[in-house]
């Protein structure tokens, strides 16, 4: 057996206020606080991955030290800048037994296919030109990536059987 684990993908509402988000992500976090107790010790391993539309900085249980964000806070995971995108690991499971390598970031794909929004200048003309059309045809948001060791399992347990637990969490927020 290898690394097995749950990939959950959100996207969370940009709403009219930052609290709107930050009231959002408080809820989230019972979620995966009701995720983790159903599931027990039969999966530890729990990846939240997508756009939050708040830094990491800004989320209201970032103290609290049982979800790390593990993309790099000096890459820009959108073409204008913000660092809205991420991916959170439990610091009790897949950050403290070895399976993240360490290794995440992101791919800046609009340099690629539009490369004057490589320009760190922001207010150049071609550079907002480029960045609005890389929005328009590609994304206003770049890919994020972490790497996991696949032989390593720490939990032992099986996928098996986690969805009525899943289900369950979901109820339960």
């Amino acid at each position: 057996r290898g690394f097995d684990f749950i990939l959950a993908c959100v996207h969370l509402i940009f709403g009219d206020e930052k609290e709107d988000r930050t009231e959002e992500m408080r809820h989230l976090h019972g979620m995966l606080d009701a995720l983790q107790r159903a599931c027990g010790s039969s999966e530890r391993d729990i990846i939240l991955v997508g756009d939050f539309n708040l830094a990491p900085k800004d989320c209201p249980w970032i103290g609290a030290g049982d979800w790390v964000p593990i993309v790099p806070a000096t890459a820009p995971t959108t073409i204008f800048g913000s660092s809205y995108d991420n991916i959170w690991i439990p610091s009790n499971g897949t950050l403290s037994n070895g399976e993240w390598t360490g290794k995440s970031g992101v791919e800046m794909v609009d340099h690629e296919f539009f490369p004057a929004t490589a320009n760190e200048e922001y207010s150049t003309e071609s550079a907002l030109t480029a960045r609005r059309e890389c929005s328009s045809v590609l994304s206003d948001h770049r890919p994020v990536w972490a790497t996991f060791k696949s032989r390593i399992d720490d939990d032992g347990g099986t996928i098996s059987g986690v969805d009525n637990a899943i289900q369950d969490a979901v109820l339960e927020t």
